[in-house]
């Protein structure tokens, strides 16, 4: 489809999440079987292609993906502090 009939917003940016990344959540899931619910939370909106490469990994070595997944607490920590320096300063 040529630029100009490429529609302005996809579902995925009106957070409604593509087939797609149904689909490669679903394969993520059957692959790793329980992690963190802040990692399905960091799934579900990282770049589609970044998680089928996260994907394409877990497939070569669970390992891998379970220490970034073990991980992702400190990044929700990290966007909280964010949250409360923003409030704090307005």
């Amino acid at each position: 489809m040529p630029p100009s009939q490429q529609p302005l917003f996809t579902d995925e940016d009106c957070n409604l999440p593509s087939q797609e990344r149904l689909s490669l959540l679903e394969r993520l899931q059957i692959l790793l079987g329980d992690v963190p619910p802040h990692f399905w939370a960091a799934c579900h909106l990282c770049d589609v292609r970044k998680l089928e490469l996260l994907v394409q990994t877990a497939e070569l070595n669970p390992n891998i993906v379970y220490i970034a997944a073990g991980q992702t607490y400190t990044m929700v920590a990290n966007c909280k502090m964010n949250t409360i320096r923003l409030n704090y300063n307005t």
